[in-house]
């Protein structure tokens, strides 16, 4: 209506009227994607990593859905884990903490203890995402169409399709093992990047198990501070990770908010861990190629091979 009444009906509408109004609907955009979970927690994150689409208010609103989910109560995860794995958690494992370190859009995290002394990370699909996607893809297929008018420049149709395909991808975790083990692999020798490896015996179509590493997020200034680390050094070391993944690998994580990107200090170093494969993309070769031509054009300024 403030974009109305401003574009077509001449009215002035003040900064501080715009501001109210996007804190108001960010803070119910939460409020819903948490409820609902599933495609709109997803879809929340993406945008709150869009600074340079959205206003200041939608993003610090939409920047907890990172790592501020409200976790399904144990009783379902233990129960879902029993269909998956043939037995009870508490007997399979060594030691699992119930309560979740850390609930996401599909599914959520719990920290446990094998019986050969490894911490590992258990990350378990809710047991009814599917359904809730599908209703929740079709319901943002229905509204593209009525936020194109305010992008018109932009074929938001063509950006619905790639997120349908990535998020439905996402759901199955023996293809997240498969890439998680594919990106270690690539990255095994470069130094201070950590890929948790998978442990195959307890991972499924819905659960995945890794090693567990513990860590504080790249946007946390509290830890930065306390472990005494430059900025510069994790900004650095995110950089060269992805410039490897994408321009040499041709195979990246493609889903890099903060509460997937990771850092601690081990033997006085810096070391940084990606998580969550969930989200991968993989170039085709040509294209992979054209890209490294066109940015090596473009940083020395080579108008006609950027062309």
């Amino acid at each position: 209506w403030l974009w109305f009444r401003q574009r077509h009906l001449g009215w002035k509408v003040s900064r501080e009227t715009w501001k109210r109004a996007h804190a108001r609907h960010a803070k119910n955009f939460y409020r819903l994607a948490v409820r609902m979970k599933g495609g709109f927690i997803k879809l929340g994150q993406i945008l709150s990593r869009r600074v340079d689409l959205l206003p200041r208010e939608w993003i610090a609103e939409l920047s907890r859905l990172q790592d501020q989910v409200e976790p399904a109560p144990w009783h379902k995860v233990k129960s879902h884990l029993e269909a998956e794995l043939g037995g009870a958690p508490d007997e399979i494992f060594a030691e699992i903490e119930h309560q979740s370190v850390n609930a996401a859009s599909f599914g959520q995290v719990h920290r446990a203890t094998l019986r050969d002394g490894r911490r590992v990370a258990l990350k378990v699909r809710y047991a009814d995402i599917r359904l809730k996607l599908s209703i929740d893809l079709a319901i943002v297929r229905f509204a593209v169409p009525l936020f194109n008018v305010f992008v018109p420049k932009v074929k938001l149709g063509v950006i619905y399709e790639e997120v349908k395909r990535a998020l439905e991808t996402e759901l199955d975790h023996r293809q997240e093992a498969e890439y998680t083990r594919m990106i270690g692999a690539n990255m095994r020798d470069v130094e201070g990047i950590v890929i948790p490896a998978v442990v195959d015996d307890y991972t499924t179509e819905s659960v995945i198990c890794t090693e567990f590493f513990e860590g504080y997020k790249v946007t946390d200034p509290e830890a930065i501070e306390r472990l005494e680390i430059d900025i510069h050094e994790v900004m650095t070391k995110v950089i060269a990770a992805y410039t490897k993944m994408i321009f040499m690998d041709g195979v990246f994580q493609s889903d890099p908010h903060p509460g997937n990107i990771l850092f601690n200090k081990k033997d006085g170093q810096l070391v940084l861990c990606i998580l969550d494969f969930g989200q991968v993309k993989v170039l085709p070769r040509d294209f992979q190629a054209k890209m490294v031509k066109t940015s090596f054009a473009y940083l020395v300024r080579d108008v006609d091979g950027f062309l």
